[in-house]
């Protein structure tokens, strides 16, 4: 899913975040839509900056996601996440959008008689 935005990527935290959505993300549900992964245990991610080598610990129950095409993966704790979204199981389509109330034009073409 995420194969193009992993080459892209520069060396880095990053693309080893993309590693692990490209994984087992599933889509997920909030105002901006995007893909999230669950990490069931703790992961540490190591990457070089130049000549410094950096590493960071995601830990277990805590979500990587992204939002929408973006290809920057953020870490977000499981309290927050899961006030916020709702991962979609299976394949369901995302819902319609309320266009809300029909005004001017629209609303005289609905009830006209003609």
């Amino acid at each position: 899913m995420f194969g193009d935005k992993i080459e892209e990527a520069g060396e880095g935290k990053q693309k080893e975040l993309l590693k692990i959505l490209n994984e087992g993300a599933k889509p997920f549900m909030r105002k901006h839509d995007g893909y999230a992964v669950k990490v069931d245990e703790d992961t540490e991610i190591k990457w070089k900056d130049g000549d410094q080598e950096t590493s960071i610990k995601v830990p277990a129950g805590d979500y990587i996601k992204v939002d929408g095409d973006s290809c920057y993966p953020e870490i977000e704790t499981a309290e927050s996440f899961e006030k916020r979204n709702k991962i979609i199981e299976g394949k369901k389509e995302m819902p319609k959008e309320n266009k809300g109330p029909k005004l001017g034009i629209a609303l005289m073409e609905e009830n006209s008689d003609y």
